[in-house]
């Protein structure tokens, strides 16, 4: 008996040379073993051996784990091999203190064949002791894991005669990740019976130099007569492609090899993420729209899962049909969280509100959708508690809530969980489905999934606790349901070593590691990464047969260049050096319309040619099939914004007084008035504005401040010597305003202490900065209203602007204490506030608009008008300088005009008034914001408006 190797580089026929050889043994009517890489693979296999002959008696395709678990029930050997979450329960019980990652260390101690004995002899005495204790709980539970088990399959065909089949062939396929464990097995089983392996290996090239070591050791075994090298050749593929793999990682190349240039291989180039993946699918939609199945299509992407999962999110965007072999966490899917959200109802003591409305939100809830969104309308307005809706909407939602029979006081945890799920079936599609429906197989597939999870720590002895089923919940990652056979494949190199398709796209090509592995294990050889990753990128250039993209990006999504890899640079260099076909950059925000790769693309480009040219728009519309979106786009740029309805108009016509801060609101942007004022959207899917809470809260604080504080300080006006007291009063009134607010949803709690420690902070330091300053005029009037109905008596007229009467509120009004009909206008702002220039050039007309109110309906003589900003702790606003004597300190000069400048502000703001009125009651809308900037930091409609400049 011997081993015998097939070796070759990519395409030289390995494969088929081993599958030949296996039929062949078949046939003889022997039996024989074939051992593939992946479960993945195996399916590909049998596929492929079922295509090379019309019936297959006897055959055996295993991976290398299945093919170890085989060997150890030959050997007798009968105990459990521990996997999945119940692997992980026990390691946590055994070794507590130990990190997450200590499972999978020992699978790779396994691996290499180190058992506690060797460990400790290598000198980590720690990880020996934990090596030790988890063999011992092993032993204790008569169970095996997949890392002792080739330990113990080893040993005992070092020692047992009968743990191969005598005469029994082995055939494998082997890579470069073959472990020492793997290697050990081929060796001892090749002592017994035939064993053949297939490696991707030539003798002396750069990008096989990872696997020079395993290949002389089973050389040695092999022997000259055992070994088989092919040529390069087997395969009809491009010439660029058969000289680029000949020529790559070679310091001297074979000249009759040099590329073609005929397009086989392409080199691009992409700004960021979004760049790149636009590239992507722009090659993917050209390739199919030539002809290439979607399933001889491949995108080799050698980043991490978050990565790949990212870019397979972008290509089904684009409408393409993706097989990415996504690893999916049950957390992630909706049954999922549905799931977990349930068992907090049932395990819990006082499940929170955001568990129990997650349950409520589900369609596995049986919870009336109508009914929910009734109790969740008030509570994102803080305006009921959950407990309150519950009960207000009665027995629909208790019953909602209350957890299927079982899941709670069942044996186990594990019975309880599986109650509950088939409570979750039950409830939402019935004891029998009447449809076929997608949600139907996609609930059952994911409850497949947990309830084979479910059955695996059932064999946990004692059994899991509750705490310890949910945490594997969380954890627990299964395979999505499998894509057409005609999608495209988006894999990383490791998986795509197997492949053979007509068009492959590498991208990842500016990381050094390509897909390389960065573990490392002071106990385990490993290879050297950069010969694995050379290697790696050898092995994904050789996949195609008749084009290849190479992609690599040239600056991250923050624009940081990135440098080309050595491996960018041979392999540009082993293509000829052919210059970048395609740069996709940060800029590129639309294809040409000749290259759009899909039909949204295509609409994009039109799009943006319709703002320079509408009847080309227009034309390439009608034969891309979007007519319809581009006329749309080009008639709201035409679309009128005067206001029609005779109803309305008649209303605007009839009213009076009109609003103050109405009229500011309308000087601001006219748009955002109608909005706000007339279509008044209500806000369903938003809590209430925090800045507006704030800003209420603190009118209330000031408000209170100023009317109790000086009784009890017995004092008219603050002065420095009552600051610190003065400060002391705020922070007692603001926490006595903040008792006053309720928290209703998770996170209210934090809310609120932060909003209050923040008013202490700026509410103290405002009212000690106005202690500090003993302004000449003092606090002596609030929130008082004029042309209102409320408004006190000789108040309730507005002040007369011509075409109408306005009417205002007046948060603060400072007044002489000498007697004199001296005043000031204070209004709070939360934290932004008007300038003088602001007022006097820019539309402000708040402030002058109640200095008339001041002189007009009060009887007052207006000496300014402040905003204060209470975040901020900044007063700005308009005076009069012929005032000064009774003008606060510390104003800044720009808002300080001589008198003639502030009583045309005053009449002009009148003037102003009016214009606004008469555009209000003709229905004159426009898109006209006052400041470009309000449109982005202030406007919460900028998402439903066009902006003209």
């Amino acid at each position: 008996m011997a081993l015998a190797l097939i070796l070759g580089p990519a395409h030289a026929g390995k494969i088929a040379e081993l599958y030949a050889r296996y039929l062949a043994e078949l046939a003889a009517g022997r039996s024989a073993a074939l051992v593939v890489p992946s479960s993945d693979v195996k399916r590909q296999t049998q596929r492929e051996l079922l295509e090379r002959a019309p019936a297959i008696i006897g055959a055996d395709a295993v991976d290398f784990d299945e093919l170890f678990e085989r060997i150890l029930r030959l050997t007798g050997d009968r105990r459990p091999v521990l996997r999945g979450g119940a692997r992980q329960i026990l390691l946590r019980r055994v070794l507590p203190e130990a990190p997450e990652s200590i499972g999978t260390r020992f699978q790779r101690l396994g691996s290499a064949l180190l058992d506690p004995a060797a460990v400790r002899a290598a000198g980590d005495q720690v990880l020996a002791d934990q090596y030790e204790r988890w063999w011992r709980a092993l032993d204790e539970e008569q169970v095996i894991d997949r890392g002792r088990m080739r330990i113990a399959v080893i040993e005992a065909l070092r020692t047992d005669v009968a743990a191969w089949p005598a005469g029994e062939a082995l055939f494998a396929q082997g890579f470069d990740d073959l472990s020492p464990a793997q290697e050990e097995l081929l060796r001892l089983i090749a002592q017994r019976a035939e064993v053949v392996l297939s490696l991707s290996y030539e003798a002396g090239r750069v990008p096989f130099h990872v696997l020079t070591p395993v290949v002389g050791r089973l050389a040695e075994l092999a022997g000259s007569g055992g070994i088989s090298e092919l040529p390069v050749g087997a395969f009809e593929r491009h010439p660029d492609l058969v000289a680029l793999e000949r020529r790559f990682g070679e310091l001297e190349p074979d000249a009759r090899c040099a590329p073609s240039a005929t397009g086989g291989v392409m080199l691009l180039e992409a700004e960021g993420e979004r760049g790149e993946a636009e590239l992507v699918v722009a090659e993917v939609v050209a390739a199919l729209r030539a002809g290439v199945p979607g399933h001889r299509i491949a995108v080799i992407a050698p980043r991490g899962a978050a990565d790949r999962l990212r870019l397979v999110r972008q290509v089904r965007e684009a409408g393409l049909e993706v097989d990415a072999a996504e690893q999916r966490l049950l957390v992630k899917t909706p049954f999922g969280r549905a799931l977990l959200a349930l068992l907090a109802l049932a395990w819990a003591e006082t499940p929170t509100d955001a568990e129990r409305l997650a349950w409520l939100r589900s369609p596995w809830s049986g919870a009336p959708a109508h009914l929910v969104e009734r109790i969740e309308r008030p509570m994102r307005r803080s305006q009921e508690t959950l407990d309150e809706g519950v009960q207000r909407l009665g027995e629909p939602i208790m019953r909602a809530l209350a957890p299927p029979a079982g899941a709670r006081g069942a044996a186990t945890a594990v019975d309880e969980v599986v109650a509950a799920v088939r409570g979750m079936l039950q409830r939402a599609h019935g004891l029998r489905a009447a449809d076929d429906s997608n949600a139907l197989r996609d609930d059952v597939a994911v409850a497949t999934v947990v309830l084979s999870e479910l059955g695996r720590l059932a064999t946990v002895e004692p059994p899991p606790t509750r705490d310890e089923v949910r945490e594997q919940l969380v954890h627990l990652a299964f395979r999505g349901r499998r894509a057409r056979k005609d999608a495209i494949r988006i894999l990383d190199p490791r998986a795509a070593r197997t492949i053979d398709v007509d068009l492959a796209i590498v991208i990842g090509l500016e990381e050094q590691a390509l897909g390389a592995t960065s573990v490392s294990d002071p106990l385990v050889e490993l290879p050297e990464q950069s010969e694995v990753a050379r290697h790696l990128a050898y092995m994904a250039i050789t996949r195609p047969r008749e084009r290849l993209i190479l992609l690599r990006r040239i600056a991250d999504d923050e624009g940081r260049p990135l440098a080309p890899t050595a491996i960018w640079e041979d392999l540009v260099a082993a293509a000829g050096s052919p210059p970048v076909a395609l740069r996709r950059g940060f800029s590129d925000v639309v294809f040409p319309v000749e290259d759009a790769p899909t039909v949204r693309e295509r609409a994009r480009s039109i799009a943006a040619l319709a703002g320079t040219d509408a009847d080309e728009a227009l034309r390439l519309a009608g034969a891309a099939g979007v007519t319809g979106a581009i006329r749309r786009a080009l008639a709201s740029r035409r679309q009128g914004t005067r206001l029609g309805d005779p109803r309305l108009l008649d209303e605007l016509q009839q009213k009076d007084p009109f609003g103050v801060t109405e009229l500011d609101r309308f000087g601001k942007c006219s748009n955002v008035w109608f909005v706000e004022r007339r279509l008044n959207p209500k806000r369903i899917d938003e809590p209430v504005d925090d800045r507006l809470r704030l800003g209420t809260i603190a009118h209330s604080v000031l408000n209170r401040f100023y009317r109790e504080v000086p009784g009890i300080l017995n004092t008219t006006a603050l002065g420095p010597e009552q600051a610190d007291r003065a400060v002391v009063e705020a922070h007692r009134i603001v926490d006595e305003e903040m008792v006053k607010v309720r928290p209703i949803v998770a996170g209210d709690r934090l809310k609120i202490d932060l909003m209050r420690w923040g008013l202490r902070r700026d509410i103290g330091r405002l009212v000690r900065r106005a202690a500090l300053a003993d302004a000449p005029l003092v606090p002596s009037e609030f929130e008082v209203s004029f042309g209102m109905r409320t408004a006190q008596a000789g108040r309730k007229d507005g002040v007369d602007v011509g075409p109408a009467r306005l009417s205002g509120k007046i948060d603060r009004i400072d007044t002489d204490p000498m007697m004199t009909a001296r005043a000031i206008v204070v209004d709070y702002k939360t934290s932004t506030i008007p300038i003088g220039s602001d007022i006097r050039d820019k539309g402000e007309l708040q402030v002058p608009l109640y200095l008339l109110a001041l002189r007009e309906i009060l009887g007052r003589e207006p000496v300014g008008g402040l905003f204060i900003s209470i975040r901020k702790g900044a007063t700005r606003g308009i005076v009069d300088q012929a005032e000064a004597d009774v003008l606060p300190p510390g104003l800044v000069g720009t808002d300080i005009v001589d008198h003639e400048t502030f009583e045309a502000v005053l009449e002009s703001a009148r003037q102003q008034a009016a214009v606004r009125v008469e555009r209000m009651r003709a229905g004159d809308v426009r898109h006209d914001p006052s400041d470009a900037a309000f449109c982005t930091t202030h406007c919460d409609y900028s998402g439903i408006c066009r902006v003209r400049p």
